[in-house]
């Protein structure tokens, strides 16, 4: 299984790609599009499962990741902060 954490901005997001055994394969910035979404998935050998923070301008990209059969998770901001 692979996961994607997705810290998304106004302009862009940060994404991290990650294994079940907690080994990195693939970090990068994005610009909010569509077509950047599809760019991140092909660092994905299988669908991965994303977390987004929800923020302001979540929905976008849950409606992109939902739309390319990714299981999607939101995490509370406030609770994230908490955990890092």
């Amino acid at each position: 299984m692979q996961y994607l954490g997705i810290d998304l901005h106004k302009k862009g997001f940060v994404a991290v790609g990650m294994d079940e055994k907690g080994n990195i394969f693939h970090k990068d910035k994005y610009d909010n599009s569509y077509d950047e979404v599809v760019s991140l998935l092909s660092h994905c050998q299988e669908c991965p499962s994303a977390v987004i923070e929800a923020t302001q301008n979540w929905m976008w990209l849950v409606n992109a990741f939902q739309k390319l059969k990714v299981r999607v998770a939101l995490a509370h901001p406030l609770k994230t902060k908490a955990i890092a």
